[in-house]
């Protein structure tokens, strides 16, 4: 296991194997998507062969990300050694990949992540937990390592500052600002990155979140709030749509921490952390197996919804009662 700055990394690259597969996290997301694509475009321009290689489809407003086109759900076959390289990934288990346990002895892997949660799990480990976003280490590395940004670069860039950030509403560090300003100058499509991720829902969509609304509960006078999304109502409601609408949730004046439970199977459960100032939610994510961000984590628990929601509560409580 070895830590390296992106400098460090942007000098060893020419010694690692020829062949990258780029992977993600479950579920990927606009910051992992975007960094994964970014950084095979300039891996390609350096004579690099990339595979692009999840265990599951994106969603269909990530498509218009150039390299989308190349994305694979099944393993390339490889005989010699190659680079495993996961961007925006906390842990081994998380990885987004079909099962790889036949080439795991003939991969590097590379872990590039900015989460607080992140364990550690790489040959090479590029960390930098106050980085506003993976993307943005990305973004460093392709200086450090002398790579055009070019316009499809930059966009893909900003599609993970776009989406960690949430319009930049959920960071006030000058960087996020500087960073989003040097990809629009670099060529970065504002409004296809605009429209992709917040303009993509239909009608039923909304009539869904309006049911899921009316299911608020609010507990400890307002500081906590929790949505149930049981059995029933699991099906109307994806995964990354959760998480935009716990976004939303938290906008919810003078509250403190916001939970919402999405039963995925019978014995496990997705769970979503949002809160505010010092209330500290990657430490209950990574309790109970999860991890991420001081302000919003999530967890998939595997444990059934009924006993996954009583243990999270009383932690909750005995947070927020503190």
């Amino acid at each position: 296991m070895v830590y390296m700055s992106v400098s460090e990394f942007a000098g060893h690259i020419n010694k690692l194997p020829d062949q990258f597969i780029l992977t993600s996290h479950i579920n990927p997301d606009g910051d992992g998507l975007g960094a994964m694509f970014a950084m095979g475009t300039a891996l390609k321009s350096l004579g690099k062969k990339i595979h692009y290689v999840l265990a599951e489809p994106v969603r269909d407003y990530y498509h218009f990300l150039p390299e989308h086109e190349h994305l694979k759900f099944e393993l390339p076959e490889i005989d010699s050694e190659f680079v495993l390289m996961s961007f925006d990934c906390g842990s081994k288990e998380r990885i987004s990949l079909p099962d790889w346990s036949h080439l795991e002895k003939k991969a590097t892997v590379i872990n590039l992540d900015h989460h607080l949660s992140n364990d550690n799990f790489g040959d090479i480990n590029l960390l930098e937990v106050n980085a506003i976003s993976s993307c943005s280490i990305v973004y460093d590395l392709l200086l450090a390592m002398k790579a055009k940004i070019n316009p499809q670069i930059a966009t893909c860039l900003y599609m993970g500052l776009m989406y960690d950030t949430g319009r930049f509403a959920y960071s006030k560090d000058p960087q996020a600002f500087y960073f989003g300003g040097k990809l629009i100058e670099a060529g970065a499509d504002h409004w296809a990155v605009y429209s992709a991720l917040f303009r993509h829902n239909d009608l039923q969509q909304f009539r869904t979140m309006g049911e899921l609304f009316l299911k608020l509960e609010e507990h400890l006078e307002g500081k906590l709030i929790i949505l149930d999304i049981n059995k029933d109502e699991t099906h109307k409601i994806n995964l990354e749509e959760t998480e935009n609408l716990i976004n939303q949730v938290s906008n919810v004046k003078d509250i403190q921490m916001v939970i919402f439970f999405k039963y995925l199977e019978e014995e496990v459960t997705k769970v979503s952390f949002r809160s505010r100032g010092s209330v500290d939610v990657c430490a209950l994510a990574s309790s109970v197996g999860g991890g991420g961000h001081r302000n919003a984590s999530g967890a998939v628990v595997k444990d059934n919804f009924h006993n996954t929601r009583n243990i999270i509560m009383e932690k909750a409580r005995e947070i927020l009662s503190c």
